[in-house]
């Protein structure tokens, strides 16, 4: 949601200026939120390699934990 809240602003702030002027602060928002998806990108391949070596260590297969329980049936 964030992105699209700084869109939004980008938008309304370039309201009145010239179409270059425009352009460059579309431009520059954009090579922003780039920057940005790539390090939580990176950061997040971070965490969960670290994440799966701790449970490793502790002796835990990541590769057979389920992460989310089965529903109940409504029989």
């Amino acid at each position: 949601m964030e992105h699209v809240r700084r869109d939004a602003n980008v938008y309304i702030d370039s309201i009145g200026l010239p179409p270059c002027s425009q352009l460059q602060r579309y431009e520059q928002e954009a090579n922003r939120q780039k920057y940005y998806a790539c390090r939580y990108a990176l950061a997040a391949k971070s965490h969960r390699t670290t994440r799966r070596k701790r449970l490793v260590e502790l002796g835990i297969d990541p590769e057979i934990i389920k992460s989310v329980y089965p529903k109940p049936s409504p029989h």
